[in-house]
């Protein structure tokens, strides 16, 4: 794969199409009303879920720990392999920052930093005890505080360096830290890593937690094939979670043969199978010069065949099939319910989406800017 992005775009994949796999299972299909009931209360009950981790106590916290002097001697900006850096941006990070970062001294020597940093608040500036086993930041979550009420600790940052033409720069192959504010654990980041030679990644396993949140990735490239695991949990309980895989023709990975996955949120299940080599079959023979399909209908027929995907309730009972259909004399992708009705699918998915979008905006919890990009 070039490079990162790749990754992300299986997730989306799944996430903005609702493709992954399933089996026709129509005749245990859910009342066509109930669907619609359950189906119309997504983006309302999506958006309240949001609402929540914006406003988590730990991220603010992190932000105001980063608007502080850089404990390990940096600048405010930021430019450094630092641990600090390197946690915030698996918690928030704005759309134009890459935690791939120059730095010429070299990267972070965590066994030289080790020690204890306690923001002096009266000449706003660090104490620092030399020593110990881990790195403990001591600091204020708010500048209008007088005494320290928050401890991030850093029990193990590692990082590798990479090299090509045009900079240098470093990727963590591990981090194990927590932030505790008031006695009360908000934030904690376990990661472990590798990582190709040219940066891009191998294997993945990642755990955020964030006040009532946590977030997990597991990512897996093998040599015809690249998996991925996506899961949010809210208060211990799973809320999302977007997982599949997609199978190469061969080890070059040029050329897709199938994905497949699924989309979960709360008590919604989004499932499909897409054949990519019968749709790319499907493509050379319409741009041929005698296609054997000439007609709308004839065309959503064969497209049809080539994957197979519906929405399910969380007792896996299925309330509509993902298909393509012509309404309004206009090809969609529409929903087809148990009394055989169809309607466009977007209307009950677009603020959903949006939702998710939205969000990725503001929090930047996408793996297009967790880790870094050429």
């Amino acid at each position: 794969m070039k490079n990162l992005k790749k990754l992300f775009a299986i997730s989306m994949i799944f996430a903005s199409v609702f493709f992954v796999a399933c089996n026709k299972d129509d005749n245990a299909m859910l009342s066509t009303d109930d669907s619609k009931v359950i189906l119309e209360n997504l983006d309302a009950d999506m958006q309240s879920d949001l609402d929540q981790m914006q406003n988590a106590q730990g991220f603010k916290a992190f932000v105001e720990l980063q608007g502080m002097d850089d404990p390990f001697g940096t600048t405010k900006s930021g430019i450094s392999s630092n641990p600090i850096n390197s946690i915030k941006e698996y918690l928030t990070l704005s759309s134009d920052k890459k935690l791939k970062t120059v730095k010429e001294e070299g990267h972070f020597d965590f066994e030289r930093n080790l020690g204890t940093y306690t923001w002096n608040i009266a000449y706003q500036g660090w104490d620092i005890t030399h020593g110990g086993t881990n790195i403990v930041i001591n600091f204020p979550t708010d500048s209008t505080l007088t005494e320290n009420n928050a401890t991030l600790t850093i029990n193990n940052f590692e990082d590798q360096e990479f090299v090509d033409d045009y900079d240098t720069w470093y990727q963590p192959t591990a981090i194990d830290a927590n932030l505790y504010i008031n006695d009360t654990k908000y934030v904690e980041v376990v990661l472990a890593a590798t990582w190709q030679n040219n940066g891009d990644p191998q294997g993945l396993d990642l755990s955020v937690y964030l006040l009532p949140f946590e977030f997990t990735i597991e990512f897996t490239d093998d040599a015809t094939s690249t998996s991925i695991t996506e899961t949010l949990f809210l208060n211990n309980n799973q809320i999302m979670s977007i997982g599949g895989t997609i199978i190469f023709t061969d080890n070059t990975k040029e050329e897709l043969s199938s994905v497949n996955g699924y989309v979960q949120y709360r008590t919604i299940k989004v499932k499909a199978n897409v054949d990519v080599s019968a749709i790319i079959e499907l493509v050379e023979e319409m741009e041929s010069q005698n296609p054997p399909y000439t007609t709308n209908e004839e065309i959503v027929n064969a497209i049809n065949k080539t994957f197979d995907a519906g929405v399910y309730n969380e007792k896996g009972k299925k309330m509509a099939t993902i298909e393509v259909g012509i309404i309004d004399n206009e090809v969609n992708i529409v929903l087809t319910f148990k009394d055989g009705t169809q309607e466009p699918a977007e209307p009950y998915f677009e603020n959903f989406i949006d939702s998710i979008e939205e969000f990725i905006d503001e929090m930047g919890i996408t793996l297009d800017n967790v880790f870094s990009f050429k």
